[in-house]
């Protein structure tokens, strides 16, 4: 799954893992930060952990920047304290939420259909 060029790199049940090389000036100033010249581009990753709460979902996001070293070492900086980041996060949380309620509704007026011809739905048991 690719969006906004950030790659689905892991999940599970209660976690989504995203990552995204970066680029041109964003990616010389965490190389100079994090890295030396002999470092990989910087990769930076978008973390999701998803739990139930109440009649709902909570979502808790963390951010990194990470560089592999020459001998393999791997640095990484949190991105708790950013703004720019906490709100580019919320951001993406808010359309996110906005479209899977728009697609619920759109979802709850259309009758359920049985998967194929002859079998009955779940909900018709």
């Amino acid at each position: 799954m690719q969006t906004a060029d950030f790659l689905l790199q892991d999940d599970s049940r209660y976690r989504l893992t995203f990552t995204k090389e970066l680029e041109g000036d964003q990616a010389i100033l965490a190389q100079l930060l994090i890295g030396n010249s002999y470092s990989t581009t910087p990769v930076s990753e978008w973390a999701f952990n998803l739990s139930a709460s109440g009649n709902g979902i909570k979502v808790m996001g963390f951010g990194s920047i990470s560089t592999q070293m020459a001998m393999g070492q791997v640095r990484r900086t949190d991105m708790k304290g950013n703004n720019a980041w906490f709100n580019a996060a919320y951001s993406l949380l808010e359309r996110v939420k906005q479209k899977i309620e728009g697609q619920e509704q759109a979802n709850s007026e259309k009758p359920i259909e049985p998967p194929m011809p002859g079998v009955a739905a779940a909900t018709d048991q």
